[in-house]
């Protein structure tokens, strides 16, 4: 059970570092780009400091470090580079391994069927909020 509670978990806080840079604003409910403005590092920041090299980094960096900036710019432009270099589509691919792992821990579960159906539909209501 924890280890099934640790990759949902992990799985849960990469969903919500994603919608924080791509969800609809209108279902999201708080201010898309938030950890952008905040300098937050989420998993999508630390991929693109890992992942950027030369002016694509060299930029990132700019932006990490300016002191004074209009927050709709700078959430425009670190979007850019993320899309750049699919920042996006690594995050859901580490958080669908996290997720798939959980469903797996949770087969091998030893508890009545209906129990793990319910953390089942839980886990999968989980995956797929918008907000």
């Amino acid at each position: 059970m924890r280890a099934f509670g640790e990759n949902i978990g992990i799985g849960f806080q990469l969903k919500d570092d994603w919608l924080d840079v791509y969800a609809d604003a209108d279902k999201f409910g708080k201010q898309v780009g938030g950890d952008i403005i905040a300098n937050k590092k989420t998993f999508l920041l630390l991929k693109a400091l890992e992942l950027s090299k030369g002016e694509t980094r060299a930029r990132l960096r700019q932006w990490l470090e300016v002191k004074t900036y209009d927050k709709a710019e700078k959430v425009r432009e670190i979007t850019y580079i993320y899309n750049q270099l699919g920042i996006g589509s690594h995050c859901e691919e580490a958080m669908n391994h996290y997720f798939d792992q959980g469903f797996a821990l949770l087969e091998q579960i030893e508890a009545r069927e209906d129990r793990k159906a319910l953390l089942a539909q839980f886990t999968n209501a989980l995956i797929q909020r918008e907000n």
